[in-house]
């Protein structure tokens, strides 16, 4: 479907088209036209909505046009409702999609614009499907948010006429209130950019931790030691750092490997809430041996369900899982973790960092 805006547009740098909440287009050269994949509404009455902006960005006209779309008679959406009311800690998503012509196979999600999860159901062969999915709105901080899913189909070579563009059949939009009080969210460094007059001035870049409230607080190194012991002291990644660092090895040798997976024990006994306890054995059954997780099977089966709630130490920036019921607790890396390793590989300026391994991480 090709949109175009009429009038006089000599004072027009660019034109938004916007169908709800979500931008499908910004066009900066005349006649600002472009051709509008329809599918991405579901079928039935809609609206596009046009914001003209001069060089500026200022508002300089709008306008309105009502549309009847009828193409496959897609669609996608949340279906058990999670996204009704107001949201706080990690969400459980059901999300679905049908594509009468193809098959869903490729699934963003969204908030704000921000990549929130990538998920592929690419052999399934199913015109409807459905995945469930977690939401960690700790990541966003508080208020009003947009969720955005967006579906991509693939036909497997077959032909569907009047079809050539596969991409994102399907998608929904929705505004959802997050609220979780003062809760950590992520690091961020303190400047942007500095300069300082060669030999002379010095300052301390630092970083802040930022609050889901808005609010902030210093940095705190991340990975460093639990407690006040030998082994505690030595066995984190930021003391095998600044031991290889000590030692004369040049940062950008260095590479922080990071565990797609968690180590599970059974038998546990006292601590917090199984954290710093006695334990028997090794957890059973795992995912291929007695006590090692993949992290896909931790986050399908583990965190949040079946007895499970996940834990998080500040102090070592890490999550655990514990069951009560039946003693067992799991020490794993997830998302929150993984970006405070790279926070601190670049604060330190190493190579990067390797992961073990790919499969771990299968369905994601």
């Amino acid at each position: 479907m090709r949109l175009a805006i009429e009038g006089d547009s000599t004072r027009v740098a660019a034109v938004d088209y916007m169908v709800g909440f979500y931008r499908v287009a910004r066009v900066t050269k005349p006649p600002f036209a472009f051709e509008w994949n329809s599918a991405l509404v579901p079928d039935g009455n809609s609206s596009v909505r046009m914001v003209a902006r001069d060089a500026s960005g200022k508002t300089i006209a709008s306008g309105e046009a009502s549309v009847w779309l009828q193409n496959y008679g897609n669609h996608a959406a949340e279906n058990t409702g999670a996204l009704d009311g107001t949201l706080a800690g990690t969400v459980p998503l059901t999300l679905e999609a049908f594509d009468a012509g193809a098959f869903p196979a490729y699934w963003q999600l969204f908030v704000d614009g921000e990549q929130a999860a990538l998920r592929f159901t690419d052999q399934a062969g199913r015109n409807d499907n459905a995945i469930s999915q977690n939401l960690d709105t700790t990541r966003y901080p508080n208020g009003r948010h947009e969720i955005h899913l967006m579906v991509h189909s693939n036909n497997f070579g077959r032909t569907v006429e009047g079809d050539s563009n596969r991409n994102f059949r399907a998608m929904t939009t929705r505004t959802a209130t997050i609220e979780n009080g003062r809760v950590y969210m992520e690091p961020v460094a303190n400047f942007l950019h500095v300069y300082l007059t060669p030999g002379g001035d010095e300052l301390d870049l630092g970083c802040s931790r930022l609050m889901t409230d808005g609010s902030r607080e210093a940095c705190r190194a991340p990975l460093y030691a639990s407690a006040d012991t030998a082994e505690s002291k030595a066995m984190n990644v930021d003391a095998a750092v600044q031991a290889y660092l000590g030692a004369g090895v040049p940062g950008s040798k260095l590479v922080v490997g990071v565990p797609f997976y968690g180590r599970g024990f059974a038998g546990v006994a006292g601590g917090d809430h199984g954290m710093y306890g006695t334990y028997s054995s090794p957890s059973w059954p795992g995912t291929w041996e007695n006590g090692v997780y993949d992290y896909s099977d931790l986050a399908a089966n583990y965190v949040g369900s079946n007895g499970y709630t996940r834990y998080w130490n500040d102090t070592v920036r890490a999550p655990w899982l514990f069951n009560p019921a039946n003693g067992f607790c799991i020490s794993y890396d997830d998302a929150r973790s993984m970006r405070d390793k790279a926070f601190l590989a670049q604060a330190a300026g190493l190579g990067g960092a390797m992961f073990w391994e790919f499969s771990g991480d299968r369905t994601n």
